[in-house]
């Protein structure tokens, strides 16, 4: 058999081959005394942020698209999209044509990318789903938009998710909540001491705790364990409840990461928790601003590209038209300083840029 010259002995690999094998054992052992980690993306935060965001993208208003996109970039589908930038980072959609006439925006369930360097270059492998069977197809990036949350330089071609981003924070999130669902699901009940017990006392005490819902067990009382050795103590008769007991450090923990979470998602957290209506409006006001134009835009860019539409955008203005009397106020304290009506119609949104 030939060897690399470099490569050690048989022999001197076995011990760290048994080392591996250990570690295997202790790490399945320590993992079933944590129970089953929960995934990032089943924790409330990372539902609320993908809620919020495909909820808004549904809202949003489609300005100068092409004919026939209207019917096909529904609301149910920018909800779907707006759901999978946040939990997976990416989303793909197959663009179907008849003689040049956009028919059809198929999602893809999963895909790969080959090519090179240039983007034109790149295809695309991709399965689409169905109810019985999933139909694969290999097309020109021309052929699909990919719309992503974010991407990095090293790999172009692969959205990346806040959740990938934030990855400890999400894990911590994830162990918090798997934590507190375990000990939700723990039994629960109150424990009144009697004299007697049968033979079997251990067997009996757990099929009952096993079946505690709230409710009461029976168990042998230290008093008669202990009537050779004097009284036990009277506390021993008083029904003692236990149950869901979570530390409190834990919740502090949860509640830190969910809106560390929020917070990369790009959703303010003043939006979920209780605030004030003032403090509300400008953390709406930012999620416009900083998450939905900006992630529109990008949308928006891909869109133009493969569907030949160069002015088409996603409008957020009807989501902002709470705020009408807030930016009423902003028109005219920007006109008593001087600025021309419709140069501050521009500036707080009420108009469009002619530009």
């Amino acid at each position: 058999m030939l060897r690399w010259p470099w490569k050690r002995a048989e022999a001197a690999t076995e011990p760290e081959e048994r080392a591996s094998a250990t570690d295997a054992v202790v790490s399945a052992i320590l993992a079933g005394a944590r129970g089953v980690a929960g995934s990032p993306v089943a924790t409330a935060a990372v539902e609320i942020a993908a809620g919020a965001i495909g909820r808004a993208l549904a809202a949003a208003k489609l300005a100068d698209a092409p004919e026939g996109l209207d019917a096909l970039l529904t609301p149910r589908l920018r909800l779907t999209a707006g759901r999978d930038l946040v939990r997976r980072g990416e989303v793909l959609l197959l663009i179907l044509r008849d003689g040049g006439r956009l028919t059809a925006l198929l999602p893809a369930s999963s895909w790969t990318v080959e090519g090179s360097a240039p983007r034109e270059s790149w295809r695309y492998r991709a399965s689409l789903p169905g109810p019985s069977h999933h139909l694969d197809v290999t097309v020109a990036g021309s052929e699909v938009l990919h719309l992503t949350w974010a991407t990095e330089a090293a790999r172009p071609w692969a959205g990346i998710s806040p959740l990938t981003g934030a990855k400890l924070t999400a894990e911590i999130l994830a162990e918090s909540e798997t934590h507190l669902r375990d000990e939700a699901k723990a039994p629960r009940g109150y424990v009144l001491p009697q004299t007697e017990q049968g033979e079997d006392a251990l067997g009996t005490l757990e099929d009952q705790l096993k079946a505690l819902k709230g409710g009461l067990a029976l168990v042998q009382s230290v008093r008669s364990q202990a009537s050779t050795m004097g009284a036990a103590p009277a506390k021993d008769w008083e029904a003692s409840r236990f149950g869901f007991n979570a530390p409190e450090t834990l919740e502090v923990l949860r509640s830190a990461t969910g809106k560390a979470v929020l917070a990369a998602c790009g959703v303010p957290v003043e939006i979920v928790a209780p605030s004030d209506g003032t403090g509300q409006r400008e953390a709406y006001r930012r999620f416009v601003a900083l998450t939905l134009e900006p992630l529109g835009r990008t949308m928006a860019s891909e869109i133009r590209a493969k569907l030949e539409a160069p002015s088409f955008a996603l409008d957020f203005g009807p989501l902002m038209a709470a705020d009408v009397t807030g930016k009423a106020r902003a028109v005219q304290s920007l006109v008593g300083a001087g600025v021309p009506v419709s140069e501050a119609l521009v500036i707080v949104g009420l108009l469009q840029d002619p530009a």
